[in-house]
């Protein structure tokens, strides 16, 4: 029958039941059994035809859990999201189980008119969408074998987006792994789209699968994709894009074994930037050195970010402390860090303060006065003795114009205090010494009792004599 036929009949069949209402349930449904007998005998094959939305208008109370197997792709679309199923898991599986490799494609396009139409730019459910998509690429899975570029940029990056944010390791167990390096440059490409609009629940699992793809390129081939890449940059970018910074170091070297990692500081986690920095030979380098902590400076929360950073890299300088022996780089590495670090220690906790100084003690050889001058005379006195204890348990290795510049900023700190406060730091009940400890440490040394007699009044100059000029190395951490 042609298709204009089949539409005249349809159309004369839902006109006539149209013109019989009835109070309840369906019209013509004498001797027919629920929903799935009333489609048969009053629509029969021509119901395909009709909308989710005819078939509810037609027959009050439609039960389309009942009707799975009768029903078009397209009106499976429309009652998925005409109805709560989609808080439903359990009852969207079944929905999708009625569903087959030949018409999930009709299914997809439908599904997304019906939720542009009902303005639906998110699933309501996490868990549903889960198995939504679970199931839609069990369906797929066969005709995936010969998917090219075009093919999974049209099913991820249009029909399936709705579904995408619940990508995880068992979904990807559908996907072919030995698929083409322009397909997987393909899915990088829509799946890196998406997460720039909205995230995804398991950022971990797409790039395992990525790296799988890659792993699986390499033993075929002999080359995980990077034959044709001139820089690291861009091999990152195409074949993980965004999803780089879960990438450790190890992948990273295994897949391509000339990887340096120079050019990608914006894309690699910080771990990885740690790495790099021993291992690429940054760390022989200021201005290589600089341009890692710049990297980490312009993320998103960069003191979280400097903090992975400094966990793994003080790992390798404490292992080799030769490693850290240009002078030059752990300037500049100090520099960068202060500026990050100390403008914020106003807002941190004594502990936080801390922690911070403690993280930094493999660079604080390389303080300065411009590093200095970051922190703010704002500070607590708790902050400020956190500090001066950190930078007194390197007082060894810093040279007489560093040591000078600490000293500078003592005086400069303690005098700013009295001058608000009336007092310089005075714990009360503490004595001469523990001021000292707790205020100039080491540093006592670089003093003048003139200094001391104006910060501390009624300082003499026998205790300056024993404690400053003669016994500085008890006031070392």
């Amino acid at each position: 029958m042609a298709p204009t036929t089949r539409q005249d009949v349809f159309n004369f069949a839902q006109r006539y039941l149209v013109s019989r209402p009835v109070q309840t349930g369906a019209p013509c449904s004498e001797n027919t059994q629920g929903s799935r007998g009333w489609l048969q005998a009053n629509l029969g094959s021509f119901s395909s035809l009709a909308s989710y939305n005819d078939l509810v208008k037609l027959y009050q109370g439609f039960n389309a859990m009942d009707t799975l197997s009768t029903l078009s792709p397209e009106q499976v679309a429309g009652f998925l999201v005409s109805s709560d199923i989609l808080r439903d898991s359990v009852r969207a599986g079944k929905v999708m189980a009625s569903l087959n490799a030949a018409n999930i494609g009709p299914f997809l396009d439908a599904f997304n008119k019906e939720a542009q139409e009902h303005h639906l730019t998110q699933l309501p459910n996490a868990e549903v969408g889960r198995t939504i998509l679970g199931q839609i690429l069990c369906h797929l899975s066969p005709s995936m074998l010969t998917f090219g570029p075009e093919e999974y940029t049209a099913w991820f990056g249009n029909r399936l987006a709705l579904f995408l944010t619940g990508l995880d390791a068992q979904n990807f167990g559908s996907l072919p792994v030995d698929m083409s390096c322009d397909s997987l440059a393909a899915l990088v490409q829509v799946l890196d789209t998406h997460k720039a609009d909205g995230t995804y629940e398991h950022p971990a699992d797409i790039y395992a699968f990525m790296q799988r793809v890659l792993m699986t390129q390499q033993q075929n081939t002999g080359s995980a994709c990077d034959q044709d890449s001139v820089t690291d940059q861009m091999w990152l970018r195409k074949y993980f894009g965004s999803f780089s910074s879960y990438a450790p170091y190890k992948d990273l070297i295994k897949l391509k074994s000339d990887f340096q990692g120079l050019d990608s500081l914006d894309l690699i986690s910080d771990s990885v930037l740690a790495q790099i920095t021993i291992h690429s030979g940054i760390i022989y380098n200021p201005s290589g050195a600089g341009s890692v902590l710049e990297a980490i400076r312009t993320r998103k929360d960069p003191l979280s970010h400097l903090s992975s950073y400094l966990e793994d890299f003080n790992t390798f300088i404490w292992k080799s402390p030769d490693l850290l022996a240009n002078s030059k780089v752990r300037d500049v590495m100090m520099f960068k860090a202060a500026e990050m670090i100390f403008p914020k220690v106003p807002t941190m906790s004594p502990e936080e303060a801390n922690t911070w100084f403690a993280r930094l003690k493999v660079l604080l050889p390389g303080v300065n006065v411009t590093s200095l001058e970051m922190l703010p005379l704002s500070v607590t006195c708790s902050h400020y003795q956190a500090f001066i204890k950190a930078i007194g348990g390197v007082f060894q290795e810093l040279s007489s114009q560093q040591k000078q510049a600490v000293h500078g900023f003592q005086k400069k700190y303690l005098a700013a205090q009295f001058a608000e406060t009336g007092s310089s730091c005075n714990r009360q009940g503490s004595g001469t010494r523990d001021w000292l400890q707790t205020n100039l440490g080491p540093f006592c040394s670089q003093t003048l009792l003139s200094d001391l007699q104006a910060l501390y009044p009624n300082f003499d100059g026998v205790s300056f004599s024993s404690l400053c000029l003669t016994n500085t190395t008890s006031f070392s951490t």
